[in-house]
C-alpha cells in the first residue's frame, strides 16, 4: 500500500494506493457521510485507481500525541467514537478488518481528538494486532501523575491482550470506569463530542453484564487540565464543590464567633462594671485574645496543609496503589495481570513498563513534547527564520524537531495570523541537513517559491524563502 497527499485549492487528500477493492464495499463507503470515517472518494490518477480520503484541518494521532498529553474524557471519547465507526462499517455490510488503525492514518482534530478513521474497501487489517498498538501508544501518550487515566489506559490495554477483543467489552470498560453503565451519554457536543455506545455494543452486552468487573482502586474524580493544558492552579484542591464550599463557610463562622469573643468581653465589663473593671481585667481580657489569635492561626495553617496535601497526593489511597504497582518487580507485574483476567495477559510486563519515571521533562502549558533539545548553532550564530515584514518578530530555533503555528498548545512559536494553521510547519535535523514539513495546512507552505502538498517533507537550505500562507520568513 502506498500512501501520498495532495492539496487541493481548500482542501487536503490522502491517497491510498494498491490495496482495496472495487465494488458494492467502495460503493457503500461512498455513501458514508459521517465525521467518525474519513470522507471517501475513488479516482483515477495516472490510469491507476486511488482512494481519495479528505483530511482537510486534520492532524495524524500520532502527531498530536506528541506534542500533548492524553485525558481521561479524551480516552473514553476515542473508544466510544471507535465503537461508532465500527457501527457504522457494520450497518453497511462491511468488516472491522475494512479499518485502518495506524495512529499515522487516523486524523483527529487537535483541540477536541475527535478521531476520524479510515476504512478501507476490502480491507484485510487485523483489528486485534492494530487495537494493541494503539492502546500501547495511549499508556505512552499518559503522564504518569494522571492515576485515573494511567488505571483506564492499562485496563484497555490489557483487554486488548485477547485473542479477539470485542469492541462491546472496550464500551462496557469506560462506561463502568466512573459507573455510567446504564446512563444516558452526554448530548453531541460535550464531552469531546463524543457519540453514543452503537449496535456493536449490543451483540457483547449480556456477556459483558455477566462478568464481575476487574477489582482495581478507582478514583471518583481527577484535577482537569484548564484551556492551557495545564492543571487549574487557582481552583481549591478538593475535587467535590459542595465540600470546598463546607469548608469555606465553616472557617468563616469560627472567624466570625472569634471576633465576638474578642469584642463581647471587654464591652459587656464596661457596661456592667464601668471603665475601671475593664482596666483592671486587661491582662485577663490580653491572654483571652492571644489565645483566640493562637486558635485561628493555628486552625488557618492545617486548613491550607490539608490543601497543599489535597493537592499533592489526590486520594492517597489511589497513589499507593500506583506507586506499589509502578515500583514491583516484572514477576509481580505479570502475576498481576494474570489474576485480574484469568489467562496470559500479565505479559504485559515483557512488553514495556508502563510505570517506569518519563525521561522527558514536561514543558510550559502542561504539554510534552519527546523532542530532544540539541543546540543548533554554526560558528556562533543560531539558526532562525528572518521575517520579510519587519512588523513580526524573528524565529530562533532553540530545538527539533520546531513547530510553527498559530495554537500555543502545539506549537513551539506561536503567529497570531489567520492564514496560520494551529500546526502549519515543522522544522527538523539531521546531521548537518535541515527539513521543513507541511503539517497539513490549511493554506499550504511555500518553499522558494514551490508550493508544498499536504505533509510533504523537503530539504531546506539556508537563505530559502518560506511562506505561511502568505506570512513570509528566510532560513538564516
Amino acid at each position: 500500500m502506498e500512501i501520498r497527499y495532495r492539496r487541493g485549492a481548500r482542501q487536503n487528500f490522502m491517497l491510498l494506493e494498491g490495496c482495496g477493492e472495487e465494488g458494492f464495499e467502495a460503493r457503500m463507503l461512498e455513501g458514508i457521510k459521517d465525521r467518525n470515517l474519513l470522507s471517501f472518494r475513488q479516482e483515477l490518477l495516472e490510469g491507476r485507481r486511488v482512494l481519495c480520503y479528505d483530511i482537510t484541518a486534520l492532524q495524524p494521532l500520532r502527531r498530536v500525541l506528541r506534542r500533548r498529553k492524553l485525558k481521561w474524557e479524551e480516552l473514553r471519547a476515542f473508544v466510544l467514537q471507535l465503537d461508532h465507526a465500527l457501527s457504522l462499517l457494520e450497518e453497511n455490510l462491511l468488516t472491522e478488518g475494512s479499518l485502518l488503525m495506524d495512529p499515522e492514518q487516523i486524523y483527529v482534530d487537535p483541540g477536541t481528538l475527535r478521531a476520524s478513521f479510515c476504512a478501507v474497501p476490502g480491507g484485510d487489517f487485523s483489528f486485534g494486532e492494530q487495537l494493541r498498538s494503539l492502546f500501547l501508544l495511549f499508556l505512552e501518550s499518559i503522564s504518569e501523575e494522571d492515576v485515573e487515566t494511567v488505571l483506564l489506559g492499562h485496563r484497555l490495554y490489557l483487554r486488548s491482550l485477547a485473542e479477539e477483543p470485542g469492541i462491546g467489552e472496550l464500551v462496557s470498560l469506560v462506561l463502568e470506569a466512573r459507573g455510567l453503565q446504564g446512563e444516558e451519554l452526554p448530548a453531541a457536543g460535550k464531552a469531546c463530542e463524543e457519540p453514543g455506545p452503537g449496535p456493536a455494543v449490543v451483540r457483547e452486552a449480556e456477556a459483558v453484564s455477566r462478568r464481575e468487573p476487574v477489582s482495581l482502586p478507582m478514583p471518583e474524580t481527577i484535577e482537569p487540565f484548564g484551556p492551557s493544558g495545564k492543571a487549574a492552579e487557582t481552583e481549591t484542591e478538593s475535587s467535590d464543590p459542595d465540600s470546598r464550599e463546607d469548608a469555606a463557610g465553616h472557617f468563616r463562622i469560627q472567624l466570625l464567633v472569634s471576633i465576638v469573643i474578642l469584642l463581647a468581653a471587654p464591652v459587656a465589663v464596661l457596661f456592667l462594671r464601668g471603665t475601671g473593671a475593664v482596666f483592671r481585667m486587661l491582662p485577663v481580657f490580653v491572654v483571652i485574645d492571644l489565645s483566640v489569635i493562637l486558635y485561628l492561626a493555628v486552625g488557618f495553617w492545617e486548613k491550607r496543609k490539608g490543601e497543599k496535601r489535597l493537592r499533592d497526593q489526590s486520594r492517597p489511597e489511589d497513589i499507593a496503589f500506583f506507586r506499589e504497582k509502578k515500583e514491583a518487580p516484572e514477576e509481580e507485574l505479570r502475576s498481576y495481570g494474570k489474576d485480574a483476567y484469568g489467562d496470559n495477559r500479565g505479559q504485559l510486563a515483557d512488553q514495556k513498563d508502563l510505570f517506569r519515571q518519563p525521561e522527558t521533562i514536561p514543558e510550559d502549558e502542561g504539554f510534552s513534547s519527546t523532542r530532544q533539545l540539541l543546540e543548533i548553532k554554526e560558528g556562533n550564530r543560531e539558526r532562525r527564520l528572518s521575517p520579510l515584514n519587519k512588523a513580526l518578530e524573528e524565529i530562533r530555533l532553540t530545538g527539533f524537531p520546531f513547530v510553527i503555528g498559530k495554537d500555543s498548545r502545539f506549537s513551539d512559536h506561536v503567529i497570531r495570523d489567520e492564514r496560520v494553521s494551529r500546526m502549519h510547519l515543522e522544522i527538523d535535523h539531521a546531521g548537518d541537513q535541515y527539513f521543513l514539513t507541511d503539517l497539513n495546512s490549511t493554506n499550504g507552505t511555500t518553499v522558494t517559491g514551490r508550493r508544498l502538498n499536504a505533509n510533504e517533507r523537503t530539504l531546506l537550505s539556508p537563505g530559502d524563502e518560506i511562506s505561511l500562507g502568505g506570512v513570509g520568513y528566510v532560513f538564516m
